[in-house]
This record gives C-alpha cells, structure tokens and sequence, in this order.
C-alpha cells in the first residue's frame, strides 16, 4: 500500500522529499504520517525521502532546508549553489533566527549524507528569498556572511565572481553595507563592493579580466576597452589611441594555440600591437601587467605586426609559450 494521496502530492512538490512538520501543518493525522515513515528513508531527522538513489544536489539543499520551519540555505553552501564558489562543503549549512555558535547535526562522516550545520542571526530576515523552490539567504547577504569567515583575498574574488556572473548587482552589495554598518567583516566588504561596483564586471569571462580591470583602475591607467570585436574577433582589453590589445592566457592556451594565433594575426592584419599575459601574471606579478598596459607601443612592435601574413607566422613566435614559474601559492575559494 502506498503513501497517502496528501503525502505524495507533497513527495511530487518537493521532488521526493517531505518534512513531517509540513505533514502535521497540512492536516496529515499520525497513522498516516506512521505509515510513510515505513515507505520511506530518512535523510535527516523528520525529513524523508523516497527512492534509494544518492541525493540530488538539489535535494541535499532542499533537504537541509526542511529540517524545521524557518530554515534558509546560506553560507558555504548558499555561496556555492549560486556558483560564487566551488564543490560546496560538507556538512551543508543553513541559517536561522537565533542566538549561540553554529551547531551541526546528522552522522560526522561526510560519505554518510544525513548532516548539516545551523548558524544563528537575528537580522538577515529581509535577506532571504524562495529561489529554485529552495529557501535561501540572497547572495548580497551570503557574501557578506562569509566575508569574515574567509581571507580577504578569497571574499574579495567572491564577490568579483558574483558581479562577473550577475548573481548581485553592485546596488545589491551597497544595500548590505548600508544595513550593516559597524558589523565585524563590513570594511572589507565595503571597500570590495566600492572597487569594483563601477568597473562592469558582468561583461568578465574570467575571475583574471575582473582582477585586472581593479588593478588598473587601483593604478589610475586609463580604464581599457572591455570584451569589444576587432577584425570579428572579441579582445579582452584594448586602448584605442595606443592601438594596444592585451589579451590575457589562461591554462586553456596551449590547448587553442591555433585559435588564438588566427585572431592575433587578424588584430596585426588590421594595425594592432598585441600583447598577452599569462592569466597567473594578474595574481602573482601585478606590476607586470600594469607595465604591459602602460608602456609606450615600440617601433619594434609596429614593425613585428606590420609583417604579419597569417597565423603562422603568430604561432612561430609564440606557440612555445610556457607559463612563468612562480613559488607564490596560488588561492582558491
């Protein structure tokens, strides 16, 4: 005998997942709920699902959610479902209205699915919304929550990567700062979201274009052309006076040799000097990239894109590029 037909409409909603405090909310009696409980596997405690396949990422968030009314994903794993970090972290952590340290529940062995972590607040209420059918803090607010949790080196390329991949928009950051004064974090927050909420970082295809467009904005050089066609080919940065590209290469070079000496040779074809940068440059050498877009074009320059035929000619001069060896330890969400 199956689930009662009120039970299993709330399985369907919630893509397999049912809390019995909604159960009871709804009107399900005890014998019913009794009955489901036999049906079905908990995931935590009063949260079941059907099925026996691992959780979904979904319904692990979905299911942290559930554990009691007014629950909201936030934090680690609110940072990582918008896509501002990367793989989320275990156990999965929600936030609520309270006071106290985080407290986690469930098995202490991250292969076993059944645990989350709880933190406390009582002034992010106006932060939260229903996104995905899963309860969330907003991602202005996580930003700011994980803001003293993190380095600020790594809660400052969170937020670059949130601007860059629209998830906030700088009047987003500048509501939280004004709501927030004098809270533990806000000063790098606020300087973050001032450096960056005018540079247009939606338009960055890479965390290394956002970074180096805040360099050179910090350095007072001219602001660049960001992502516009030349010759039918995008460019990363360029300065028209100077006739300057820069164009900055990630670990993919080597894999798009071709691809990139026929845009480059495109650019030369067409009166550009083209300059690139290894993307590990941005982070590690950053006065070697301000170099690179200020100093004067030389006649050298000119004369080495005047003599550009085609591609190969590109891939002769830089196809064995290799990138700079560095002992600086790279950082990471």
């Amino acid at each position: 005998m199956g689930v009662h037909s009120t039970i299993k409409a709330e399985l369907e909603r919630n893509r397999g997942l049912v809390a019995i405090w909604r159960l009871e909310q709804i009107g399900c009696t005890r014998g019913q709920i009794r009955h489901a409980k036999t049906q079905l596997r908990a995931v935590h405690s009063g949260v079941l699902l059907s099925g026996h396949g691992p959780l979904t990422d979904w319904q692990r968030r979905k299911a942290a959610t559930l554990t009691a009314p007014g629950t909201w994903l936030a934090e680690w794993s609110a940072a990582s479902a918008y896509g501002i970090r990367g793989k989320d972290r275990w156990p999965t952590t929600v936030k609520r209205i309270g006071d106290g340290g985080p407290r986690t529940y469930g098995h202490r062995d991250p292969s076993v699915e059944g645990a989350y972590r709880v933190y406390f607040g009582d002034d992010f209420a106006a932060d939260t919304a229903e996104i995905d059918d899963v309860a969330m803090v907003t991602p202005a607010r996580t930003l700011l929550d994980l803001t003293d949790r993190v380095s600020e080196r790594t809660a400052r390329r969170q937020m670059r990567d949130a601007l860059r991949l629209g998830v906030v928009q700088p009047i987003d950051l500048q509501l939280q700062v004004a709501r927030h004064a004098g809270r533990r974090g806000i000063v790098v927050f606020r300087d973050a979201a001032h450096e960056y909420g005018s540079l247009g970082l939606h338009r960055s295809r890479s965390d290394a274009e956002a970074l180096a467009l805040s360099l050179l904005e910090a350095a007072g050089v001219e602001r660049p052309e960001h992502n516009r066609l030349v010759a039918g080919c995008e460019t990363d940065f360029l300065w028209v006076k100077p006739g300057v590209i820069l164009e900055l290469d990630g670990p993919q070079y080597h894999l798009f040799v071709s691809e990139d000496a026929r845009k480059q040779a495109l650019w030369e074809q067409a009166g550009w000097v083209v300059r690139r940068l290894w993307t590990d440059v941005v982070y590690d050498q950053p006065h070697v990239l301000l170099s690179e877009a200020t100093r004067p074009v030389t006649e050298e320059e000119r004369a080495i894109a005047a003599a550009t035929t085609g591609p190969e000619d590109v891939v002769r001069r830089l196809g064995r590029r290799q990138p700079p060896a560095t002992n600086v330890r790279k950082w990471s969400l």
